[in-house]
């Protein structure tokens, strides 16, 4: 008999560490190239990366615990058949899951250019003279607008960690 030594690592937490070391590291890999192959070392786009990482990341854990307390109490107001629907038939929430999020992110955007204080936290977005993954990087570190686009997904009853699967691969 071998001691138990912690938690086992499910499924969805290798999904979302792979996904986001992928992200990372193709974001800093586009980074130095960009850096080692022009003339023009941009060590302006370097550091506004590294300052929207810094305060992103923060505020984005702060989100995802409120979440995680937010998420079944909108849930519990989902049928509970389609909550159990979605236990049976995992493989069909994680494709709704995803479509949802989708659908969400897209709103998300949408309120970020049409209203006063999505614009306000989105423009950042917007602040890349060029073209590439560090545009993924440059967000608001406090993204109100999500308040409202994200949490109609717990709505539908699938459960928080298919849907945080579905986020990390649509990343």
């Amino acid at each position: 008999d071998k001691p138990n030594c912690g938690a086992q690592v499910t499924a969805l937490q290798i999904v979302v560490s792979v996904s986001t070391a992928g992200i990372i590291a193709a974001v800093l890999g586009e980074v130095a190239w960009i850096h080692l192959g022009t003339d023009r070392h941009d060590v302006g786009r370097l550091s506004t990366v590294a300052v929207m990482v810094l305060g992103a990341t923060p505020a984005a854990f702060v989100l995802a615990r409120a979440d995680a307390h937010l998420w079944p109490a909108l849930g519990a107001w989902s049928p509970s058949p389609l909550r159990a629907f979605w236990i049976d038939h995992p493989a069909l929430g994680a494709v709704v899951a995803f479509v949802a999020w989708d659908l969400a992110g897209y709103c998300y955007h949408r309120l970020g250019h049409g209203t006063r204080v999505g614009w306000a936290a989105h423009q950042v977005h917007h602040s890349g003279t060029s073209y590439d993954m560090t545009l993924a990087w440059r967000q608001s570190w406090f993204p109100l607008h999500a308040l409202v686009a994200f949490p109609p997904v717990a709505l539908l009853g699938v459960p928080l960690t298919t849907v945080v699967g579905c986020a990390a691969v649509s990343k």
